[in-house]
């Protein structure tokens, strides 16, 4: 939790983004805004979560700074850079760790490859979308993709399941990925949000919960058969092509969770506008929304993390959403279940049920702690 030193802050300092992708939750008008937290806004925001800790006795907390949006790379280098170099600085005492979430498309590797490098351990994560965005797209990603690799930087995907993918199938999918170099990968099942539903790519795009669960035991199954046989560094811990970040957070769970492993409490959001926040979902239609705990610009860190609107989300969140087939599960303690919603009628769960019982009884990679997988 991130009251006992285990941070996950989601930076989302601009959401402006040139891409329209069918996923995403945020409006036309959010993705045009220019508007960006200041450098003096990101030093206010950690100096107050650094006090929080301070206060709190905490002197070796473990902070993982994801950085969102919007599509990051936009900010440009030096703002990034300015901002990273904030972070490290005031929490020179904490563990932290970088890691930029960017659609690879449109960005200048020549820039970015050494800021990468220095701030983010030579790493990217990239979403793979497979032809849901058209070929021009999918190929403009696979170049850059190839040129990220070139440059000496690991790819590692977390995409979201939609119906692309799913045609293509797991096999498909395995190879092609496996081709270009990519050796960590997640994945999420589509989420309907307030823009998709009203726009019709909710239907369009998404898949069930059955056939995410499908798709995730076939390229687990694939990965436990496939080993690679070309240069060491290329291999996991097991030999698989792939570390399967879903596999390796069950696996995890199983053996170390806790009644807190998959709520989300050690998670918090932040907004352009100072804004913190969690992705949340109404009780009738599943429609994600950003659920608001505070302002951490007007408010201490303590404040927004005792905030009635906090304590509600994480109740829900450790009462499973108080849905009986979850509380009666178990898997309770690693399942996928992001942040908890109400299941489908004659689907498999949000949790993945399926794909999580194939993993305890089928899985050949070792558990780790989900952090050390980025």
């Amino acid at each position: 939790m991130i009251e006992q030193g285990r941070l996950i802050l989601t930076m989302m300092p601009s959401l402006y983004c040139k891409l329209d992708c069918p996923h995403c939750y945020l409006s036309k008008e959010q993705r045009r805004s220019k508007e960006c937290l200041s450098l003096e806004q990101i030093k206010t925001t950690v100096e107050k979560i650094k006090d929080y800790y301070k206060d709190k006795n905490i002197q070796n907390a473990a902070i993982d700074i994801y950085w969102y949006g919007g599509e990051p790379t936009t900010m440009g280098v030096e703002m990034f850079s300015d901002m990273c170099d904030i972070i490290n600085t005031t929490f020179k005492k904490h563990k932290i760790k970088h890691i930029l979430l960017s659609a690879l498309v449109g960005v200048n590797l020549d820039e970015w490859a050494p800021i990468l490098k220095k701030y983010c351990n030579s790493k990217i994560q990239t979403s793979y979308d497979a032809m849901m965005r058209g070929k021009r797209y999918d190929m403009s990603w696979q170049k850059q993709v190839v040129n990220a690799l070139d440059r000496g930087l690991s790819v590692n995907t977390l995409s979201v399941f939609n119906k692309s993918i799913q045609f293509d199938g797991y096999q498909k999918t395995f190879v092609k990925l496996m081709g270009l170099g990519i050796r960590e990968c997640g994945w999420l099942p589509f989420q309907k949000n307030i823009r998709n539903d009203d726009t019709g790519m909710y239907d369009e795009y998404s898949t069930s919960m059955n056939e995410f669960s499908d798709f995730m035991i076939g390229f687990s199954n694939l990965n436990n058969d496939t080993h690679t046989h070309t240069h060491t560094h290329t291999h996991t811990n097991d030999g698989c092509v792939f570390l399967i970040g879903n596999e390796i957070f069950i696996n995890s769970m199983n053996i170390n969770g806790t009644s807190m492993s998959n709520t989300g409490a050690q998670t918090v959001f932040l907004m352009p506008n100072g804004d913190m926040v969690m992705p949340n979902y109404d009780e009738f239609n599943n429609i994600e929304f950003m659920q608001k705990f505070g302002n951490i610009l007007k408010q201490s860190f303590e404040k927004i993390l005792t905030s009635k609107s906090r304590r509600r989300w994480i109740r829900r969140q450790i009462n499973r959403n108080n849905n009986k087939e979850c509380m009666e599960c178990d898997s309770w303690n690693c399942c996928l279940m992001e942040f908890w919603k109400n299941n489908n009628k004659d689907d498999d769960c949000y949790g993945a049920k399926k794909y999580v019982e194939w993993v305890k009884k089928h899985s050949t990679q070792e558990p780790t702690f989900i952090e050390n997988i980025s």
